[in-house]
Parts: structure tokens; C-alpha cells; sequence
């Protein structure tokens, strides 16, 4: 059967206020949020969703007293899913309150790690507080326990597999869920075996001994085949331009001939100021 999800926002003007519960609902079942709230007198209470005040009728039955209100839906359909506000306010004014649905800003990426270590997972999620985390293998819920570690802390969630086996490569997903809602992603965990630790070993082995050999074969014929000694000089002024007397906005010509002004043993480039 179909679900609705009714979500909840709340308004007070700085009064004690205790808010209504997010809810889920079977399509065609009744609903009923509540709250309750104090603060001075006289003060006006009302429903909205989207941004739309709601009243009494034949959908929806709203009944307010001094220090509560409560909105039930009679039977809900598709569109009754959203978000519903409720807003009190007196003289003093009024102030916002909203509860922030979980959102992922760091997602979990593909982890590689070796059978018989370990692996850490992590991502980072954003929303209003409380909030729960739960960790789950190919649809199936983690439990806590020597083997697998969970924590959430600073909007962090971690977990942690010890003793790692051939079993535990899957796809792996972190769901977080509060009063507004719920937001999961998922990341792949590859467990390698022995034999893939072994080539790796060896392959580096071999790339290590490589250099070596290369550098030790450079060594014995560096005297038979030395690199070129070149004896460079900076370069210096062998015979300066003459100087000249010209009339204001006139052209001046002065040229440099590498070869018989300038000595150098590599080209040089000339610059005038």
C-alpha cells in the first residue's frame, strides 16, 4: 500500500513550545498532528501547508484550545504528503523554527583494502539534530560489535570493519533519519585476497631491484661513456654602443652584434631600459 509522509515546520514568538512528530501514513488512513504551546495571552494559532492556511471542512478538522492545537486529515491521499506548518504568534510577534531534513555533503567512496586488515568508512551529513545513523551490507542492518565499529560525531559517520574477510567485499550504505526525514548513499567495499597481496609484493620487488640494477649498470660505464663538461661563462660587454646627442621626439637607432659586442659561449638574449 501507498505512503504519505506528512513533515513538520513550527513558528512561535519566543514562547515554550512543543512540536508535533513528523508522521507516515497508509494512503486512505486518517492522520493528526499536535501541538502544544504557552506564552502571553491573547494568543493565534494556525495551520498551513505549503505556505497555505488550512481550516476546518470537509477534509480536515482543526481543533485549537489555550495551550494546544491539533489538525487531523480524515483520510489522506497522495497529495496530502509535504510539509505542514503550524504558527502561533501573539503581540511580542513571532519567530521560525524548522526541522531540516538529513542531507549527505560527503558521500561514501570505493574502499580497496586486504583480507585480514581492516577497513574505514566515512561520509558527512547535514540536518537538525536528533538525528540517527544506521549502517546496512547489501540491504541487510549492521550491528554493533567487535567486528564492526559505528560512530557519529561532528556530522561525521564512520565505520569501522575489523578482521576483514572475502565476505565482507559488498556495497555498503549509511542511512540518516530525523523528524523531517531520511537520506542514505552507498559505496562499494572490495576485500583482496593473498594472492593479490603476493604480486603486489613482487611486482614491487621487482621495480625496486630494476632501478637498482639500472643504477649500478650506469656506475660501471660512467668511464667509459662520460657525460659532455660544458665551461659556461656569464656572459660580458666586449664593446659598448656609442652614445649619442638626438633632438626631442626624434628616432633612435642603437644596435648590439652578439659576436663582436657581447661574448658568451650560449646565445643571450639583450635587453634595452
Amino acid at each position: 500500500s501507498a505512503r504519505v509522509s506528512l513533515s513538520f515546520m513550527g513558528l512561535w514568538p519566543g514562547i515554550l513550545f512543543f512540536s508535533a512528530q513528523s508522521i507516515s501514513v497508509t494512503v486512505g488512513d486518517p492522520a493528526t498532528l499536535e501541538c502544544r504551546f504557552s506564552g502571553t495571552k491573547p494568543l493565534k494559532a494556525a495551520w498551513y501547508k505549503d505556505d497555505k492556511e488550512l481550516s476546518s471542512g470537509r477534509k480536515y478538522k482543526i481543533i485549537s484550545t489555550e495551550k494546544s492545537s491539533t489538525i487531523k486529515i480524515h483520510s489522506t491521499d497522495k497529495s496530502d504528503a509535504g510539509e505542514y506548518t503550524f504558527r502561533v504568534s501573539n503581540d511580542a510577534g513571532s519567530a521560525s523554527y524548522q526541522i531540516i531534513k538529513p542531507s549527505f555533503t560527503r558521500k561514501l567512496k570505493p574502499v580497496d583494502s586486504i583480507k585480514g586488515s581492516f577497513a574505514h568508512l566515512e561520509c558527512l551529513v547535514s540536518g537538525s539534530l536528533p538525528m540517527s545513523v544506521i549502517w546496512f551490507k547489501d540491504d541487510k542492518e549492521i550491528s554493533v560489535s567487535d567486528k564492526f565499529q559505528c560512530t557519529f560525531y561532528e556530522n561525521a559517520a564512520c565505520l569501522e570493519i575489523n578482521r576483514l574477510d572475502s565476505s565482507d567485499s559488498g556495497s555498503y550504505t549509511c542511512m540518516a533519519t530525523n523528524q523531517a526525514g531520511s537520506d542514505q548513499c552507498s559505496g562499494p567495499l572490495i576485500v583482496k585476497g593473498w594472492l593479490y597481496c603476493f604480486f603486489l609484493s613482487f611486482f614491487l620487488i621487482f621495480m625496486t631491484n630494476g632501478r637498482m640494477f639500472e643504477s649500478k649498470v650506469t656506475s660501471a660505464f660512467s668511464h667509459l661513456f662520460p657525460p659532455p663538461q660544458f665551461n659556461l661563462e656569464p656572459p660580458t660587454i666586449t664593446e659598448k654602443p656609442p652614445s649619442k646627442d638626438v633632438l626631442p621626439g626624434s628616432r633612435v637607432k642603437s644596435s648590439v652584434t652578439e659576436n663582436k659586442c657581447v661574448k658568451s659561449t650560449l646565445h643571450v638574449r639583450v635587453l634595452y631600459w
